[in-house]
């Protein structure tokens, strides 16, 4: 299990956090120095659990412009990062 499912299971504290990495790097130090390969990353499947966001519910073909506002909002957020 990766450091992120046990902070988010069990509400780690940033010092529990600090010592699950470290005890996973020392893991995977073990791991390589025994010949061990990192494995590829697995592509997964998409949750199609989540319910639809309301502009999907609103306009399910996006006929109505919500992505090109989407975008257009996004790229203004990250040219004022800049």
């Amino acid at each position: 299990m990766d450091v992120r499912r046990l902070m988010h299971k069990y509400n780690y504290t940033k010092s529990e956090v600090s010592r699950s990495i470290k005890s996973h790097m020392r893991k995977w130090e073990r791991e390589l120095n025994a010949g061990r390969a990192i494995p590829k990353p697995m592509k997964q499947l998409a949750d199609k659990r989540r319910p639809p966001a309301a502009a999907d519910i609103l306009d399910p073909d996006s006929l109505a412009g919500y992505e090109q506002v989407r975008k257009a909002f996004l790229a203004h957020l990250r040219e004022k990062s800049t």
